[in-house]
């Protein structure tokens, strides 16, 4: 998706090197082409079902839960910091590296809240946490993020314009494989035991993308300065603990490590669930209710996926804090259930085994048509 017809056709491992790039420079330029969320498909019932939840106060901003948020994932930050600075003489400090990466994730997640307009009342300030958690801290760009997020959001499960389910190596339905770039069969045939090492690359590419959107002007003004502060003072800290060649591994170590977090945090919420071919036919509600995945479990749950465990709840309402989306749930939850819409609800376990199971699944069909 996205390799130019020569690229198709070229013969060789530098043809398929260059078909790799091409796709990953289109998908910087798919995935920055939208700066709002533009719903697809009717409203239908949803005015009914957000008038309920505006009425329990649902929507109503949370300073002091997201003043602890912020503070827990500083807490974080400094956790692993100090860690590196103690152990560094020692394996136990390859340990930081874990530290640093869940840091990371934790501040990703503040980062996101705060791009949907959840945190501050103020798009200002939403812009500045965005910029801090995502730029200064994290070395992406928050423009760029908030611009595919907003696109996954408006096109959730669309086969083709859903920059969370559009992945030239990947295929959640044998649909969505027949329109795959046909050099990277080989690789789909395989996803489903090539998925985890793709995944230790997401921390990686995240900050590809970020940067190749910078680079081309697409950031906010003050992105620049923010990200270049990443770049020199996270470098800089690390040598001067560990040392340039120890330094290199440990965060090579810590990008997987954050890329793996990442995509487990990620890819319950929509991987394998249904990809309507007509989602723009559908109403709001049953759109992003049928397209999204709920996870159960208590507050180890809610910490590790920073409330995209409850997905069905945040896709229907993206501004809405963090800490409210449980009470939200069961008015949607039984919203659902008298209009016969499919609410999907697992433990982390078995959302990992439907992924699973749906990658393989679809990789034996590439095998077979491609034998």
């Amino acid at each position: 998706m996205g390799s130019s017809p020569q690229d198709i056709t070229a013969k060789g491992g530098s043809g398929w090197i260059r078909a790799v790039v091409g796709d990953f420079l289109a998908a910087s330029s798919r995935r920055t082409a939208h700066s709002k969320t533009v719903r697809a498909g009717p409203l239908g019932d949803y005015p009914q079902l957000k008038i309920e939840v505006k009425r329990l106060g649902l929507l109503d901003r949370q300073p002091a839960y997201y003043a602890w948020k912020s503070a827990q994932a500083l807490a974080f930050v400094l956790l692993g910091v100090a860690w590196v600075g103690f152990t560094r003489g020692t394996h136990l400090v390859w340990f930081g590296a874990a530290l640093l990466a869940f840091a990371s994730a934790q501040l990703t997640l503040l980062g996101h809240d705060a791009a949907h307009r959840a945190v501050f009342a103020s798009p200002r300030a939403n812009d500045l946490l965005a910029l801090l958690c995502i730029n200064a801290l994290n070395g992406g760009s928050y423009r760029w993020w908030a611009a595919s997020h907003n696109e996954h959001h408006a096109r959730s499960g669309d086969l083709t314009r859903d920059p969370d389910l559009d992945y030239p190596f990947l295929a959640f339905s044998e649909v969505q494989a027949a329109l795959k770039t046909p050099r990277f069969r080989p690789v789909l045939a395989r996803q489903h035991a090539l998925v985890i090492p793709f995944a230790a690359l997401v921390g990686f590419t995240l900050r590809a993308y970020s940067l190749v959107s910078l680079a081309r002007g697409r950031g906010a003004r003050a992105e620049i300065p923010a990200v270049a502060l990443f770049y020199v003072l996270y470098p800089s800290l690390v040598i001067s603990a560990l040392g340039p060649a120890r330094a290199a591994l440990f965060t090579l170590i810590a990008l997987a490590l954050n890329g793996l977090i990442l995509a487990s945090i990620t890819a319950p919420g929509h991987w394998a669930m249904p990809m309507p071919e007509a989602t723009h036919a559908m109403d709001f509600v049953r759109h992003q209710v049928t397209t999204s995945r709920n996870l159960a479990g208590g507050a180890l749950v809610d910490l590790w996926y920073g409330g995209l465990n409850l997905q069905i709840e945040h896709h229907l309402f993206p501004t809405m804090a963090r800490n409210n989306l449980r009470r939200a749930r069961e008015v949607v939850r039984a919203f659902c259930a008298e209009r016969g819409i499919p609410y999907h609800e697992v433990s982390p376990g078995a959302a990992y085994a439907e992924i699973y199971s749906t990658m393989r699944r679809v990789a034996r069909h590439v095998r077979d048509q491609t034998n």
